[in-house]
C-alpha cells in the first residue's frame, strides 16, 4: 500500500515527469532537479505533519520525553528554506542552466543547517534505535512502507544529490565563466557534508586552552601522521580559519576523543613542499623558526585538499591585511590617491637649466623670486594645485622622511624670505632623487619624491636660451 500525502504546493503541477519529455541532457538534469526538489520538500512536510506532533502524545515514551529537537533536529527549518525559498527560485530558473549555481550560492547561510542538521544525526540515530518503535504504530496507521529513520535520512541524501547534480552540468556548460560558479557552488555543498561531521568531532576535543568559538570556521580536521624533528606521532589536526589545532586521539568505548596539544595561530604559518617526499608537506611557524612539522597524509587527495585549504587560507589572509592597511593609510589622509608616474618628457634627465632675466637680487629676498613660472604661486593651495597628487615617499633607499619633513622641504621657497640659496649646503644641492615609479602592488610603501629644489630646477623655463649647470647653488650667485 502506497501513501498518498495530502500536502500540495503552488505550482507544483508545471512540470511533467521530467523521464518524459524529450530534452536536452542539461535540460533534463535541470527539470529532473526541480522535479526531485518538489518531492523533497513533500517529504519534509510529511514529517513535520506527521510525525512531529507525535511527540507531544501523553503516552510518549520516558526516553523521548524532552528530545523532540534532539531527534528531529533543524527539519522544520529546512523544510521553511527549501519550501518558501529554493523551490520558486529553482522553479524560476529552471530554463536558464547558467542561474543555477548562483542560486545555491546566495543561500549559503542557509545551507549552513544542513551542517547541524548531519552533526546532530548520529544522537539522532541512537534515539531511534533505542525508541523508535513508538513510531510503527503511526507508520502502520498512516500505511507508509517507509519508517520514519528512513525519512530522516532524506536531508543528507539531498546534499548527495545536489553534488551530483552540479558535477553533471558543469560537464555540459560551454562558458568557463558558468563552471567556475557550478565549481563553487559544488564545494559549497561538499563543505556542508563535511562540515557536520568535522563539528561532531570538534565536540570530542578536550583539553583545549583555546575558546573555539573565537576562531572562525572549521575548515577541515584530519589525522596525520606527523613528524616533528626525529619524533613521528599520530595527531588529528583541525583547520580553523584562526588557528591550526593539534590534538592526540583517544580510543575509548564510547567513541574517540581528542586531547589537546599545540595550536599556531594560521596568520603565523607557512607551508613548503617535501622534495623528496611527493605525499609529505612541511608547515613551520614564521616567528618561532624551530618549530617545524612535516606531515604524512593518508593519501594523494587528502594531501591535495589540505594544500588547496590552506594556499586558499592564507591568500584570503594577505588580501585582508592588504586592504586593513589600505583603510589605515586612507583614514590618515596617506595612500588615498593614485601615485604619481613620471614618464618620458616628464622625467628628470638631465640637471641643466635654462635661465631668463637674470639679475642680482638682495640677500632678504625670496630664493626664487627671479623665476617668472613661480610668480603666481603664493599658497599652499596653489601648490597643490600645481601638483594634484599628494604623494608620501622616502627621501631616498636609505633613509625615509616624515611628513612633517616632506612638508617642510617643499615649501621652504614659499615661506621663509631669510632663506636664500646660499644658505644651502652644497650636499643639498648635489642630491638626486629617482623619477617617481607607480607602485600599484605595495600597500603602504610610497615612491621617492622630488624635493622642492628638484622640482624647481625640472620646471624652469625661459624665453632666452642661456644653460648653465649648476654645481652648487653657492656657485650660482658667484657665477651669474
Amino acid at each position: 500500500m502506497t501513501r498518498q500525502s495530502s500536502v500540495t504546493l503552488p505550482g507544483w503541477d508545471v512540470f511533467p515527469n521530467p523521464s518524459s519529455l524529450p530534452l536536452p541532457k542539461i535540460d533534463k538534469r535541470i527539470e529532473e532537479l526541480v522535479f526531485t526538489e518538489r518531492e523533497y520538500v513533500k517529504s519534509l512536510n510529511y514529517i513535520v505533519k506527521h510525525y512531529i506532533p507525535e511527540m507531544d502524545r501523553a503516552d510518549i515514551p520516558a526516553t523521548l520525553r524532552g528530545h523532540r529537537s534532539t531527534l528531529f533536529g533543524n527539519l522544520a527549518k529546512l523544510r521553511d528554506f527549501h519550501q518558501d525559498q529554493l523551490l520558486p527560485e529553482l522553479e524560476r530558473s529552471h530554463q536558464f542552466a547558467h542561474r543555477i549555481a548562483p542560486i545555491f550560492l546566495r543561500h549559503e547561510s542557509e545551507l549552513d543547517m544542513y551542517a547541524y542538521y548531519v552533526k546532530n544525526k548520529p544522537l539522532s540515530d541512537r534515539l531511534m534505535a533505542e525508541s523508535g518503535k513508538f513510531f510503527s504504530k503511526k507508520q502502520e496507521q498512516i500505511g507508509d512502507a517507509m519508517d520514519l529513520a528512513s525519512y530522516l535520512l532524506k536531508p543528507v541524501q539531498r546534499l548527495t544529490k545536489y553534488a551530483l547534480f552540479l558535477d553533471g552540468i558543469s560537464k555540459n556548460l560551454s562558458k568557463i565563466s558558468d563552471k567556475d560558479e557550478i565549481e563553487k557552488a559544488k564545494k559549497l555543498i561538499e563543505f556542508q557534508l563535511r562540515h557536520g561531521n568535522d563539528l561532531l568531532a570538534m565536540d570530542m576535543i578536550r583539553g583545549c586552552e583555546v575558546d573555539l568559538r573565537s576562531c572562525g570556521k572549521l575548515l577541515r580536521q584530519h589525522e596525520f601522521i606527523i613528524n616533528i624533528g626525529r619524533r613521528k606521532a599520530q595527531r588529528r589536526i583541525f583547520l580553523f580559519e584562526k588557528i591550526c589545532l593539534f590534538a592526540k586521539t583517544k580510543k575509548l568505548p564510547s567513541g574517540d576523543i581528542y586531547q589537546y596539544k599545540n595550536s599556531w595561530l594560521t596568520s603565523e604559518i607557512g607551508m613548503t613542499p617535501v622534495l623528496d617526499e611527493p605525499l609529505k608537506f612541511e608547515l613551520w611557524h614564521r616567528r618561532r623558526n624551530r618549530e617545524t612539522v612535516i606531515l604524512l597524509p593518508t593519501s594523494a587527495s587528502i594531501k591535495e585538499q589540505w594544500i588547496n585549504e590552506i594556499n586558499s587560507l592564507l591568500l584570503s589572509q594577505a588580501a585582508q591585511i592588504r586592504d586593513e592597511r589600505m583603510r589605515e593609510l586612507a583614514e590618515l589622509g596617506l595612500g588615498a590617491k593614485p601615485y604619481l608616474n613620471i614618464e618620458g618628457s616628464d622625467a628628470i634627465t638631465d640637471r641643466s637649466i635654462q635661465i631668463s632675466n637674470i639679475r642680482p637680487r638682495m640677500r632678504n629676498s625670496v630664493a626664487v623670486s627671479s623665476f617668472d613660472h613661480f610668480s603666481s604661486i603664493s599658497s599652499p593651495r596653489n601648490l597643490l594645485k600645481r601638483r594634484p597628487n599628494s604623494l608620501v615617499s622616502t627621501a631616498s633607499s636609505s633613509e625615509s622622511v616624515s611628513s612633517p619633513q616632506l612638508i617642510n622641504s617643499l615649501n621652504l621657497h614659499l615661506f621663509s624670505p631669510e632663506l636664500h640659496f646660499s644658505s644651502l649646503s652644497p650636499r643639498s644641492s648635489h642630491s638626486r632623487s629617482a623619477p617617481l615609479r607607480h607602485c600599484p602592488g605595495r600597500a603602504g610603501i610610497a615612491p621617492p619624491q622630488l624635493t622642492s629644489l628638484q622640482e624647481d630646477e625640472s620646471d624652469l623655463e625661459s624665453d632666452a636660451p642661456q644653460t648653465v649647470r649648476i654645481k652648487s647653488y653657492r656657485q650660482y650667485e658667484t657665477t651669474v
